[in-house]
C-alpha cells in the first residue's frame, strides 16, 4: 500500500526531528500527513497532523505532547495496515518503461487540454512506478501542478530527461 511505502520510516523521522528540536521541519513533514492520512481514511492522523502543525507554527506549549500523540497514532495505523496486508496481500505492479512513457504523455495531453482531473486519474497508475524508480520529488511536483499549465512543462522536461523518454507538452498546439 502506498501509505506504508511512503511513510515506512516516518515515525523515526519525526522522533529524530523532535530530538533535534527542528520544529519547522517537523511541521512540513506533518503537513504531508494531513492529505495522506485523509487519503486512507485515517481521520485521527489527519486531525492530529493538522493540530500539531498549527501548534508548531504557534509555538504552543502542547506541541511536544501532540507530536508524541501523532507518533502513537501513526504507529497504530502502520501496524494495522501491515497486519491487514499480510492477511490480504495485493501486488502493485510497476509500469514498464513504455507504459510509463505512454501514461506520462496522456497526463501531459490532459493538462494541455485543461483537464486536470483527468490527469490526476491517469497519474495514479504512474505514481507508484515513479516512487519506486526513485523519482518521488519529481512525482510529487508533477502531482501538485495538474492545474498549473504555466509551470508544469518544466516538470515534464525534468521527468523526460531523468527517465530518458520524450514527453511532448506544448500549450500552442
Amino acid at each position: 500500500h502506498r501509505f506504508l511505502e511512503i511513510n515506512n520510516d516516518i515515525v523515526d523521522q519525526i522522533k529524530n526531528l523532535l530530538e533535534k528540536e527542528k520544529f519547522e521541519d517537523l511541521g512540513r513533514l506533518l503537513h504531508g500527513l494531513i492529505s495522506s492520512g485523509g487519503n486512507i481514511g485515517a481521520k485521527r492522523i489527519q486531525t492530529l497532523a493538522s493540530q500539531t502543525e498549527s501548534a508548531i507554527k504557534e509555538q504552543a506549549d502542547n506541541r511536544v505532547d501532540l507530536i508524541r500523540e501523532i507518533i502513537e497514532a501513526i504507529t497504530d495505523v502502520l501496524i494495522g495496515l501491515d497486519l491487514y496486508f499480510a492477511e490480504n496481500p495485493i501486488e502493485i505492479e510497476m509500469l514498464g518503461d513504455g507504459e510509463l512513457a505512454l501514461r506520462l504523455q496522456e497526463i501531459a495531453t490532459a493538462i494541455q487540454d485543461f483537464q486536470g482531473s483527468k490527469a490526476a486519474e491517469i497519474y495514479q497508475a504512474v505514481k507508484v512506478t515513479l516512487y519506486k524508480k526513485g523519482f518521488r520529488v519529481l512525482a510529487d511536483k508533477l502531482e501538485s501542478q495538474f492545474h498549473d499549465v504555466e509551470n508544469v512543462g518544466e516538470t515534464f522536461d525534468e521527468l523526460a530527461e531523468a527517465l530518458g523518454i520524450e514527453i511532448v507538452f506544448d500549450l500552442d498546439c
